[in-house]
């Protein structure tokens, strides 16, 4: 009978009267306050965290960015006709920035402790 009383009065919780609002709110906000003043000591500088914050409110979502909404969308005639340029151009081996020192095949010391299984059909290069 007991154990019923006392999952009874769990069950039905305690009643909100002015009195008790009153006692929770004030607690809450004290509660609240000792929040406020943890955050502000923790704050580097003594900055309040409002005036740390950047405002991004003009700044565009990811999704705008990526789908073209934002600024000008994207015009498939000029990358196509840029393209096109780009193939047409010729290219000067002359005015080629080439490190060629990358492509020394002489220098195959630091290979040679890795073991390669070489294919059956495999062609060594013309130099």
């Amino acid at each position: 009978m007991e154990e019923q009383a006392v999952r009874q009065r769990r069950a039905e919780g305690t009643p909100c009267t002015l009195e008790n609002f009153e006692v929770w709110r004030t607690a809450f906000e004290k509660e609240l306050e000792e929040e406020a003043l943890e955050e502000e000591t923790k704050m580097e500088g003594g900055k309040k965290q409002k005036e740390k914050r950047e405002d991004k409110s003009d700044r565009i979502t990811g999704f705008a960015h990526f789908s073209g909404k934002a600024g000008k969308a994207v015009n498939l005639d000029e990358i196509e006709k840029a393209a096109a340029e780009a193939e047409d151009a010729p290219i000067d081996p002359e005015e080629l920035d080439v490190d060629e020192d990358l492509f020394d095949l002489d220098d195959d010391e630091d290979l040679d402790d890795l073991d390669f299984e070489e294919p059956d059909d495999f062609d060594e290069p013309d130099i």
